[in-house]
């Protein structure tokens, strides 16, 4: 992806947000948690700083529902449409490094289809049999310690 701006929305277009730079990387993660969230095999991510991310219109009705992993310090804050319960972002606490950053379900990026690829897989050890390893990524048991505060 280029260094423009990126634009995204819900399923609904009610929420609008803009995203400027690169991002610090793009995830796929295959825990249990994501694939419950999305309602399917995987989740693709993209991680900014939250500087680089603005909603432009539908903040009034952006919901957040915070979830605390079992086992985790960590608490996931799922921000999605109130109107279509699209996810839109994710922030979290309680894992140093994280208070500045978010990620943006790829989803809802308005893209074309060769502007968005993985870079990272994590919690490779709950992937699907049947889906094969993403070429060209780095892949991870688990979520790297590092990631977050890279």
């Amino acid at each position: 992806m280029s260094s423009k701006v990126i634009r995204g929305s819900c399923v609904c277009e009610k929420i609008h947000y803009e995203l400027t730079g690169p991002p610090i990387t793009n995830i796929i993660c295959h825990c249990d948690n994501c694939r419950k969230v999305t309602g399917s095999v995987f989740m693709a991510n993209s991680m900014y700083t939250k500087e680089n991310f603005k909603i432009t219109t539908g903040e009034d009705i952006l919901k957040t529902y915070d979830d605390k992993p079992p086992g985790s310090n960590n608490t996931v804050h799922r921000h999605f449409c109130s109107n279509c319960s699209s996810p839109v972002y994710t922030t979290s606490s309680g894992t140093p490094g994280s208070e500045n950053m978010l990620t943006v379900t790829a989803g809802t990026m308005d893209l074309g289809n060769e502007a968005w690829k993985p870079s990272v897989e994590v919690f490779c050890i709950r992937r699907r049999a049947f889906l094969h390893p993403f070429d060209g990524t780095d892949k991870h048991e688990q979520m790297p310690q590092g990631l977050v505060s890279d």
